[in-house]
């Protein structure tokens, strides 16, 4: 039952307890005393109020026909597997603002391989809401298996937004303050110092928009860091003095690699071409999707020697676990 609905039940019960045709000695019909009368419609009323200020997104996406799942319900190596996804960013309006919190959303991942049925079950302003969305519908996945057939599969995503409400500052007005101590966060293999060594600006220097600008260029050009979710902020204490908060996304490390549609080449000649640029394949190297263009060029190159013109080459990424991902160069012939 919806919460207006079994609110108006208690406002009719509420409204029975005292007769509404009950007439004796030609008295009046009795009435249920107005405060309580009052009370039951400001609830109703504040229900559906609520129920309405979460926006709603379902036309964003389509229906996903037939049975849908839960994770509970397919055993763990079957369920949907996230191949690629985007991080929604923190924009500078909303760090301006203040904005803190968790954006909650839940949606299908449909067996036909489309993100469907989305619904927000709680959102941030300021735009956060819309990013998350964003990187929800962007998912690429492989559909959840049951008895050897693509199933749908509900999913909830979570994505937090400047869990340490911060008092960011602008980096013009934080010219020349001191800087009281930096911070890294995000971070999971690569330790706090290993990074901290990475940079140049420590604790104790003024603070120089351009040296922070230089020290996320070095971050992001060690060959760690994911560009799409590492970025810098500054937050101010009561007495002016900063914190320089670097917010990193580590690179994920390849789990393994595989070849479809190799045909008469070796695998070993491949990879020999593709070390040679020193691009690394092997199990445990950072993938880095730049690095992986540039291996798909080398495939194809390797085949156009060969003759073969009309060939395509295309890389599927599957993501194993949080920091690990398997991929699958496929050659196609034309």
């Amino acid at each position: 039952m919806k919460p207006q609905s079994s609110v108006l039940a208690i406002c009719r019960r509420v409204t029975a307890l005292v007769p509404h045709s009950t007439r004796s000695n030609n008295q009046p019909l009795a009435k249920a005393p107005p405060y309580q009368i009052l009370i039951c419609l400001l609830t109703f009323f504040g229900l559906a109020n609520a129920q309405q200020a979460l926006p709603q997104y379902s036309g964003l996406t389509g229906h996903c026909d037939g049975t849908i799942f839960k994770g509970g319900e397919i055993p763990r190596e079957n369920r949907a597997k996230i191949r690629n996804r985007t991080v929604p960013n923190m924009n500078q309006q909303a760090l301006i603002a203040g904005v803190s919190g968790t954006v909650v959303i839940e949606a299908v991942l449909c067996r036909d391989g489309q993100v469907t049925d989305l619904e927000v079950l709680q959102d941030l302003s300021e735009g956060l809401t819309q990013e998350a969305i964003r990187a929800v519908l962007a998912i690429e996945f492989t559909p959840a298996e049951v008895n050897l057939h693509s199933v749908s599969q509900k999913m909830r995503f979570e994505f937090s937004f400047n869990e340490r409400k911060s008092g960011v500052i602008n980096p013009r007005l934080a010219e020349g303050k001191l800087i009281r101590s930096i911070e890294i966060a995000g971070h999971r293999r690569l330790t706090t110092n290993y990074i901290l060594g990475l940079i140049k600006t420590k604790v104790g220097d003024a603070y120089t928009e351009g040296r922070i600008k230089q020290d996320l260029d070095l971050l992001l050009s060690s060959g760690y860091f994911d560009p799409r979710g590492t970025s810098v902020r500054t937050d101010a204490f009561p007495d002016n003095a900063l914190t320089v908060i670097f917010e990193v996304k580590e690179l994920p490390l390849i789990s393994k690699v595989t070849f479809e549609g190799l045909e008469r080449v070796p695998e070993s000649e491949i990879l020999r071409v593709i070390q040679s640029q020193n691009v690394d394949l092997r199990s445990g190297a950072i993938y880095d999707p730049d690095k992986m263009k540039l291996a798909t060029s080398l495939i194809k190159s390797v085949f156009e020697q060969m003759g073969q013109q009309n060939v395509s080459v295309e890389i599927r990424s599957e993501e194993i676990s949080i920091d690990r991902v398997s991929l699958t160069f496929v050659i196609s012939h034309q």
